[in-house]
């Protein structure tokens, strides 16, 4: 069982080498945690280990991407932790889903999609420990493009600590 969101629009656009390399001078990036360095505000976000994945998109092609973050507790086990997928720079992407992975041990209570202009933005996801606090989440996400090869790139960001 998924909990999926799935969203399509012409030019909803993912994918680049870095990772909102404007994070220092954006407000809306300062807001959001995009504050301290490119990878996300260190006092806010914590990464999963800086864990970025690739994927080439082909014409008219789909292509997979997961990234499984490891076992995650919250700061305060009761705590809601939030967990962005972010995407930069890319056009031509027509489909983009991403997939949670339903498990008992976590309730995801927001799924929320924020773009800063027509090819950058990031969902976050916020879940809630249900079963000790400590969560272990699957994010699979899919682009389909519809001219030349695309590359996906998504970066993931917890409000959480490692177990």
């Amino acid at each position: 069982m998924k909990t999926s969101l799935k969203i399509v629009a012409a030019a909803i656009a993912i994918g680049s080498t870095t990772a909102f390399p404007y994070a220092l001078a954006c407000p809306f990036h300062q807001q959001y945690g995009y504050s301290s360095h490119p990878y996300g505000g260190i006092e806010k976000w914590r990464s999963a280990a800086n864990t970025s994945l690739r994927a080439a998109t082909t014409a008219a092609g789909t292509q997979w991407v997961e990234l499984t973050l490891p076992p995650l507790v919250a700061a305060n086990r009761n705590e809601k932790s939030e967990i962005k997928v972010a995407y930069t720079n890319a056009n031509d992407v027509n489909d983009l889903e991403v997939q949670l992975e339903d498990i008992p041990e976590i309730s995801i209570v927001n799924v929320e999609h924020i773009q800063s202009d027509s090819t950058a933005g990031f969902y976050i996801f916020t879940v809630v420990p249900v079963k000790d606090g400590i969560h272990k989440l699957s994010v699979v996400a899919k682009a389909r493009t519809t001219n030349g090869d695309k590359t996906l790139q998504k970066y993931l960001y917890l409000n959480a600590l490692e177990a």
